[in-house]
């Protein structure tokens, strides 16, 4: 059942850009600073937009200078 459930919300996320952008961002705020999930964070953003992408790094860059 929850296996279903996953599946669903991902492909609800991959319909919709600013969904899947807010919960990458709220994976890396949460402290998953793993790569692959880094590199989704900032494929959503550019995604939805080009200044958004720069801001995504930017926030990156101080999420990983704070650890």
């Amino acid at each position: 059942m929850a296996a279903a459930a996953n599946r669903v919300r991902e492909a609800d996320m991959r319909r919709k850009p600013l969904a899947r952008y807010l919960d990458f961002r709220h994976r890396v705020e949460s402290g998953d600073l793993r790569p692959e999930t880094i590199s989704e964070f900032i494929k959503a953003a550019a995604c939805l937009d080009s200044e958004l992408k720069a801001e995504a790094e930017e926030y990156v860059r101080q999420v990983k200078s704070a650890a």
